[in-house]
């Protein structure tokens, strides 16, 4: 490779089958940096409402007692901490472009979307909602680059199967 070839841009078919090099700053680095920050944002949002009595006042703090109100099932705490767990994994998975990922980003979105109907009212200070939906922007933007973009082709390359 000489200095010339490293300042001429990236085209999806120069991608090489055989084996696929990575230079600084590229799609995989932007793509790596995105599910981490998403995760962090996550793990930000999950741990949150441990430090709220520290930052708001107890009227407030009673009214965020209120979620769960009218929940069609009864969540136990166990199941935040399984989902937390799920998240983890695939956060993990998108890491290192694990194919299984993608889906199951997507199928925990899925599932997400059908659950929040019978969990009942859901009540978040102004915080943990900003973070919850920049949160879920990004991990929009990692759905979209995982499946279409230069990114995607990591994701069907065996030696990066589980």
């Amino acid at each position: 490779m000489t200095a010339s070839d490293s300042q001429q841009p990236f085209v999806l078919d120069q991608l090489d089958d055989s084996a696929i090099q990575v230079r600084p700053l590229t799609m995989t680095r932007i793509f790596r940096s995105l599910v981490l920050l998403s995760f962090g944002l996550y793990v930000l949002w999950f741990f949150f409402p441990w430090f709220e009595p520290f930052i708001f006042d107890e009227e407030r703090l009673a009214i965020w007692d209120s979620t769960g109100f009218d929940a069609k099932l009864d969540f136990p705490t166990w199941y935040s901490y399984l989902w937390f767990a799920f998240w983890a994994v695939v956060a993990y998975g998108l890491f290192n472009f694990f194919r299984w990922s993608r889906d199951a980003l997507i199928i925990g979105y899925i599932v997400t979307f059908f659950l929040s109907p019978i969990t009942g009212t859901t009540i978040q200070s102004p915080i943990s909602e900003v973070v919850g939906n920049l949160n879920i922007l990004l991990d929009g933007i990692v759905i979209g680059m995982a499946y279409f973009s230069p990114v995607a082709k990591l994701f069907n390359k065996e030696q990066f199967q589980a």
